[in-house]
């Protein structure tokens, strides 16, 4: 959980929450700009996309952590997020619970 939390500096949730957001509007290449835009090398970029995405499973969808470093943004963006993902997760059919989804998102957002 260490790893995971030290592995993205806070300024970079903000390109995290545009990428996300672009994702999931269906905006894939809003996303890609996103991404080029950002000042990090893709690596980089993708360690801060699942960090991100672990973070908000584990404090917002498992309600597991209170010290997060998704403090920095509002609870109702936090709230909001987590409401876009579960929206997602529904339509997905997956059958998996939305904590799950989530972290499987980060996964594979962390490979790319």
């Amino acid at each position: 959980m260490a790893a995971v939390r030290g592995a993205s500096p806070p300024q970079d949730f903000d390109f995290c929450v545009v990428c996300l957001n672009h994702l999931l509007d269906g905006d894939v290449p809003a996303a890609v700009a996103c991404r080029r835009d950002w000042p990090a090398e893709p690596a980089a970029q993708a360690e801060a996309m699942q960090a991100f995405l672990l973070e908000l499973s584990f404090t917002e969808v498992r309600g597991g952590l209170e010290d997060s470093a998704l403090a920095i943004l509002p609870p109702e963006d936090r709230r909001a997020l987590v409401a876009r993902l579960a929206a997602w997760h529904a339509r997905s059919g997956t059958g998996v619970p939305l904590s799950t989804f989530v972290e499987d998102c980060a996964r594979l957002l962390g490979e790319l």
